[in-house]
């Protein structure tokens, strides 16, 4: 009897490890890796909705944020749009020191993704989180953001993100002719795309939204669809809510991109099902132009 007692004990132990262990599961501790060829290539957010690691990218692999949804995954950030892709034996390490998230190749050679700390803080990291928003945020140990991949968007900004004058240009990824392009808020507060190494001059542009506000404008998309760009109390709408949920239907995402065509769209992504029989359905909801003729420099 005390053999049985002693066995249900430690089975109710080890039950309530494995079980605080998945309610733990979206916290990231230092010195934690990712491997491009290994089991463990990605974290994912506790939905399960997102991942950050590495991703499959012409012969080698990326390291970005995608939304899982079915059949392709939708890539919403990438750690940086000029570099190539790296070999399969690349890894990817939150540094025990909590100073670096390091990108480390077959060959030795080492890039840092992130630096902490960084700006207004002093503090090294503690932790990381994949969040179920598609931020990937670094913590300190009393809990403070001091690093998260909304504030460096790259050619998407996703539901509760904001893309500001201070934020580097959103640059589209490569279309098939190796062309991108760029978009911007200017020092007059207006939205302007332009052909990459192309001057920021207005005969430049090929598409344009204007304010005349200032540099202090800022474009916001909500969790709900409301693309909008705002200026102290005042707001432009640029598209409202055109999707609404469906009788079996759980979460609606939205993102707006530049496209590798040049041209800045919202998209919605509609998920129906559970964690374990999830399907999803993309919609477009707004585009800056009609077609890609209307892209100045396109040449069909």
């Amino acid at each position: 009897m005390g053999s049985i007692s002693v066995l249900f004990l430690l089975f109710m132990f080890l039950l309530a490890v494995d079980v605080k262990a998945q309610l733990n599961h979206s916290k990231i501790p230092l010195g934690s890796w990712l491997s491009s060829i290994a089991n463990r290539t990605s974290w994912v957010s506790p939905s399960g909705l997102y991942a950050f690691g590495f991703y499959p990218q012409d012969k080698g692999y990326a390291i970005g944020i995608w939304l899982r949804n079915q059949p392709n995954n939708t890539i919403v950030w990438t750690a940086d749009t000029d570099n190539q892709p790296v070999s399969s034996k690349a890894t990817l390490n939150l540094t025990s020191d909590g100073k670096r998230l390091l990108l480390r190749t077959e060959h030795g050679e080492e890039t840092s993704i992130a630096v902490f700390p960084r700006y207004y803080s002093s503090t090294p990291a503690d932790s990381a989180s994949m969040l179920d928003s598609g931020n990937f945020v670094v913590y300190s140990n009393s809990s403070e953001v001091i690093w998260e991949s909304f504030n460096r968007p790259t050619d998407t900004i996703l539901g509760g993100q904001n893309f500001s004058y201070d934020n580097a240009d959103l640059v589209s990824r490569s279309d098939h002719s190796g062309r991108r392009y760029r978009l911007r808020i200017n020092s007059k507060g207006n939205l302007v795309s332009y052909p990459d190494n192309s001057t920021y001059a207005t005969e430049t542009a090929y598409w344009s939204l204007d304010t005349f506000y200032g540099s202090d404008v800022t474009l916001s998309l909500n969790q709900r669809g409301l693309l909008r760009l705002i200026y102290g109390s005042s707001s432009i709408i640029i598209s409202a809510n055109n999707s609404y949920p469906g009788e079996k239907e759980t979460t609606i995402i939205y993102r707006a991109m530049l496209d590798s065509d040049g041209i800045f769209r919202l998209y919605s992504h509609h998920f129906w099902g559970n964690s374990s029989n999830t399907s999803s359905k993309m919609y477009s909801e707004w585009s800056a132009l009609r077609d890609q003729c209307e892209v100045k420099g396109f040449v069909a």
